[in-house]
Formats: C-alpha cells, structure tokens, sequence
C-alpha cells in the first residue's frame, strides 16, 4: 500500500528533507511522485520557508506540533488530492 501523505523532518540524520523531497518528486506519479508533503522543522527562518516550498514541500510546521493543527493540515492535503 502506498502512504497518503508524506511528513518529513527538514534535519534528517543522513541528509536533509529538502533533498529527501527532490528525490521524491523525480518519481513518477505511480511511483508516489506527487504525494501531499509536509515538512517538519524546530526552528524556520524567513527565507528558509521559500526554500521548503521550492523544494517540493506543500507546506511546512514548526515544532512543537499543535496535534489538531496537524490533523487539519493533514485534512486540507488529503482533500487535495
């Protein structure tokens, strides 16, 4: 079964999910290429959101992560699609 929704910290130990995201969008459709992303930082600076949505990201939280913040972002991608 393939995942709905991808979401991804942007500091990952062997990489970053920017370049997570890029590789993910070079997939074909079938292969999971267009799925819904959401990108998970602790901190985001102002030219670094710029950054997560050109990568391929649809949008992105800062941690914490109120939970019914993320259910209604999870909700408006999944209707998305």
């Amino acid at each position: 079964m393939k995942p709905s929704i991808l979401i991804s910290s942007i500091n990952l130990p062997d990489g970053n999910g920017c370049s997570l995201i890029q590789k993910v969008r070079s997939r074909e459709q079938e292969l999971g290429g267009f799925i819904p992303a959401i990108a998970v930082t602790g901190y985001l600076r102002d030219d670094e959101d710029i950054l997560v949505l050109n990568a391929g990201f649809q949008t992105h939280l800062t941690k914490p992560i109120d939970p019914d913040r993320l259910v209604k972002v999870v909700a408006s991608l999944s209707d998305k699609k």
